[in-house]
């Protein structure tokens, strides 16, 4: 995997590349050139009670930025700028057969998870 940032003209420009293989014989390569936007904040509260005693529970919490490049349901603003997808092999072999569209690209920048018990 190899990730990198440029800012070009106040405009911050992201590459990503990725490269599985497993013995299997499965491989995923993803390529992915993209502009960097305003990210949403979003998150929350859940909390897991312990069945055998209603009264102990774990609380997790999570906060998150999304930064949507592309979506074709929503239609924001595209900044993608180079997508190339490859995968097969092994078990991939039935699930990718090169007619695969995306349906969202998304950045998760930030994400956090804090687990506390009462």
């Amino acid at each position: 995997m190899t990730r990198s940032a440029a800012d070009v003209d106040g405009k911050v420009t992201c590459t990503d590349d990725w490269d599985f293989a497993a013995a299997g014989g499965e491989h995923i390569q993803l390529h992915l050139k993209y502009v960097r936007g305003p990210a949403n904040k979003g998150g929350g509260a859940t909390k897991f009670f312990n069945p055998a005693n209603p009264a102990q529970f774990q609380t997790s919490t999570t906060e998150q930025t999304t930064d949507i490049t592309r979506n074709v349901t929503t239609n924001p603003p595209d900044r993608v700028l180079e997508f190339s997808l490859k995968a097969g092999g092994g078990k991939y072999a039935a699930l990718f057969d090169g007619s695969e569209k995306p349906l969202s690209w998304d950045s998760q920048p930030t994400f956090v998870r804090i687990v506390s018990s009462n």
